[in-house]
């Protein structure tokens, strides 16, 4: 069957394409595009949070309250890692089992870090 090109289907960004043997592309599960997925979330978390540590490192406060903010940010980032442990478990422990468990508590982590960079974003405009 032909398919014009404007109805043909598009393949899935090169981020989830995993070479595979022969020069064959293979396109992972959904469970794998999470795992990549997460990781890419996971780097994009750790560079908000570099970026806003520089941020308060340049804001032109007294050094104590630069001492204190930064403190409290890396309390923040601590206590914000362990309730995203116990609530994407809360989530995995919802589903029936398989690779489903897997799945739910991937893609409550990645739902979870993307609005900790988003929350770390807005700290950082409100420092610059």
């Amino acid at each position: 069957m032909y398919h014009s090109p404007s109805t043909r289907r598009q393949p899935i960004s090169a981020p989830f394409q995993v070479p595979a043997a022969h020069g064959r592309l293979v396109f992972p599960s959904p469970p794998e595009r999470s795992r990549l997925k997460r990781r890419q979330r996971l780097d994009g978390l750790k560079k908000a949070e570099a970026a806003t540590l520089a941020a308060v490192a340049k804001w032109d406060e007294w050094p104590s309250n630069r001492r204190r903010t930064r403190a409290a940010l890396m309390d923040s980032s601590k206590q914000f890692h362990r309730c995203r442990q116990a609530q994407c478990e809360l989530q995995a422990s919802l589903a029936t089992g398989g690779t489903e468990t897997t799945h739910r508590r991937l893609l409550c982590a990645i739902e979870l870090d993307e609005q900790r960079m988003a929350h770390l974003q807005s700290v950082e405009a409100v420092l610059k």
